[in-house]
């Protein structure tokens, strides 16, 4: 019903429900870090969850440790080896001296990428991941949870074997008409 008045919302509280709590700036260094939950969504090793406390801290835990558990459902951290943004990922690995790429070889990399339909922005965001690896001395394997993060490759159609096909369909049913009328 419009125009009616719902005392439930936050908004349409009275004053004789007591005052509203001041709102406050959280940074990501004030948070406290959050337990790792299980299955059940209670933190490893509690019985149950943990008690909210007056100053939110149990409020910020649970929403820190909440959006890690969504982000990590959210990240498909396997990627098919056939996978074309995977496959960038080695021949940028098999392209670098070291931890460098240059310039001649980074070009390389992003004409194969374009052919195996990677965008050019995802691969270089993959160029970068498998660089950041190389420079810590970690195999390439560790940019997996990075790479899958890129948007996956679309396939191109290409156009001219339809074209093709079409033509020589025409052409061998025009002889085969003309032999037939003849």
């Amino acid at each position: 019903m419009v125009g009616r008045s719902d005392h439930t919302h936050p908004r349409n509280r009275d004053a004789s429900q007591g005052p509203r709590q001041p709102l406050r700036l959280v940074r990501g260094d004030d948070l406290p870090t959050s337990p790792r939950l299980d299955q059940r969504g209670t933190a490893a090793g509690a019985p149950g969850r943990e008690p909210r406390t007056s100053s939110g801290s149990s409020g910020a835990s649970s929403f820190r440790a909440v959006a890690q558990a969504n982000l990590e459902a959210a990240i498909d951290h396997t990627l098919d080896p056939r996978d074309p943004r995977w496959l960038v990922a080695i021949e940028t690995s098999s392209q670098l001296s070291g931890s460098l790429l240059t310039f001649e070889r980074r070009r390389k990399v992003l004409a194969f990428a374009q052919k195996m339909g990677v965008r050019p922005f995802d691969a270089n965001l993959i160029i970068a991941a498998v660089q950041d690896r190389a420079r810590r001395g970690e195999a390439p394997e560790h940019a997996k949870s990075t790479i899958a993060l890129t948007a996956p490759a679309r396939l191109r159609r290409r156009w001219w074997p339809y074209v093709a096909a079409a033509g020589f369909a025409i052409v061998g049913h025009s002889a085969a008409l003309w032999f037939f009328l003849r």
